[in-house]
């Protein structure tokens, strides 16, 4: 019994060898298919990115070592253990990602500490601690998920990029240090002061916010055109139309303070 369940794991391996081994271009494989069901066959390959999506009941069962950028998109994962040991990762994306029931739990990652983006979007993540060691990430998006508290993103200085819109975040006022930022999104969350973003002096661009007690919205801030939408006072939004960025960071401070 052991030996047949030994040689159809060989030839499912085989099989997905030969069927991949010509779509590997620039070290990079894309698997789109619910046919794969374990990716030890990946190893066979030398690649340094790889892309999975749409697969169901996958097994994630292989550190792959050389691997430096691992993109898992709409999958139903077994088990994460590999990818926890996958310490070599640059830029790693799970996103709508099941397991027996959502994602929630990432302490996987937590020694995952040479990450320099992370996207963890459209899961059920509802506690961010295990992220506060991954200090040299420079790109975070957890959009879509369940996050309230953002105090353990405050320690990840080296952010340039932060990206939280549709959580349940009501308080940034901890990310006062994050002041390499240049983009930031905070859409369809509940915040009530932003008067941290005095502090993101690298800011470029800021989505969308909705103020619940003071009505503003901010949203978008860049180098070009319209940046500002302020319900009071109503002149703010013309007045800053063909300013410079530093003009326009200068005027939102001045308003927040």
């Amino acid at each position: 019994m052991a030996d047949m369940a030994e040689e159809l794991s060989q030839n499912y391996e085989n099989i997905m060898i030969e069927k991949y081994k010509n779509q590997i271009t620039n070290q990079e494989l894309h698997l789109a298919s619910n046919s794969a069901k374990s990716i030890q066959f990946v190893e066979k390959f030398d690649i340094t990115s790889l892309t999975i999506k749409y697969c169901f009941q996958l097994d994630f069962d292989a550190s792959l070592s050389k691997v430096t950028q691992l993109n898992i998109n709409c999958c139903q994962l077994k088990e994460t253990g590999y990818i926890q040991m996958m310490t070599q990762l640059f830029d790693l994306s799970l996103t709508n990602i099941t397991l027996q029931f959502p994602l929630i739990d990432i302490q996987f990652i937590q020694n995952l500490v040479n990450l320099r983006h992370l996207n963890l979007s459209t899961n059920k993540i509802n506690n961010v601690s295990s992220l506060q060691e991954l200090t040299n990430l420079q790109k975070l998006e957890l959009w879509h998920n369940q996050i309230v508290d953002v105090t353990p993103i405050a320690k990840l200085t080296q952010l340039t990029e932060l990206i939280l819109g549709e959580n349940k975040i009501s308080d940034i006022s901890s990310l006062h240090q994050l002041n390499n930022l240049q983009k930031c999104d905070m859409q369809s969350n509940k915040l009530r002061d932003i008067s941290v973003i005095k502090n993101w002096t690298s800011l470029q661009v800021l989505y969308r916010q909705q103020l619940y007690r003071r009505c503003i919205c901010v949203q978008r801030i860049t180098q070009l055109g319209v940046i500002i939408g302020v319900q009071q006072p109503n002149k703010i939004s013309v007045k800053l139309r063909k300013t410079k960025q530093t003009e326009i960071l200068r005027a939102i401070r001045k308003y927040i303070d």
